[in-house]
């Protein structure tokens, strides 16, 4: 099935890498789409090299997921995980000596690596369920959560409860922007 244009079978498969890599990592927030900048206020003013490295694999892991079925990325971006590195490197935060593309590269091969040993929990929407409606139940205030569960239920064939997991995000997402 597609939106907009949209895979949403891949971009589910995406976030899902993105999610299990954050929690299989220990990081504190598990966001299904992670950008440089949320990235960069979890490695904090002096990143130590173990947490560079698994939030760089946390930003890759989608792109490695998407990696393994598709020559083209559409719903991954890699461009985050070097804008990363620039920001820290910018802000004096962080210096290895190892250059962007290299540390980038590392970091895709330990994503994929990863991702690879939970191939099934990722590419199967009704294995999946169990693990989003999971996350939903763990974060239950991250609209993103949510959202991507909304996601599953609809590659699922079930647009009720697609519907009312969307509702949910909606509904945070504008609770949030009222702080």
């Amino acid at each position: 099935s597609s939106t907009g244009g949209r895979d949403a079978r891949r971009d589910a498969e995406v976030e899902a890498a993105s999610f299990f890599a954050g929690y299989a990592l220990g990081l504190p927030c598990f966001a299904f789409a992670p950008t440089a900048v949320e990235a960069a206020a979890f490695a904090g003013a002096d990143a130590s090299e173990a947490r560079v490295r698994s939030l760089l694999v946390w930003l890759v892991a989608g792109v490695a997921q998407e990696r393994r079925k598709h020559r083209r990325l559409v719903a991954a971006d890699p461009r985050q995980a070097y804008a990363f590195l620039k920001l820290l490197r910018g802000r004096g935060a962080y210096s290895d000596g190892v250059d962007d593309a290299a540390a980038v590269r590392w970091a895709l091969n330990d994503a994929a690596k990863l991702v690879e040993g939970r191939a099934a929990a990722v590419e199967d929407p009704a294995n999946a369920l169990a693990h989003f409606r999971e996350a939903a139940h763990l974060t239950p205030t991250e609209p993103g959560s949510w959202a991507a569960l909304a996601k599953v239920y609809e590659l699922l064939g079930d647009a009720g409860a697609s519907k009312k997991a969307a509702a949910k995000a909606d509904v945070l997402r504008t609770i949030a922007g009222k702080r």
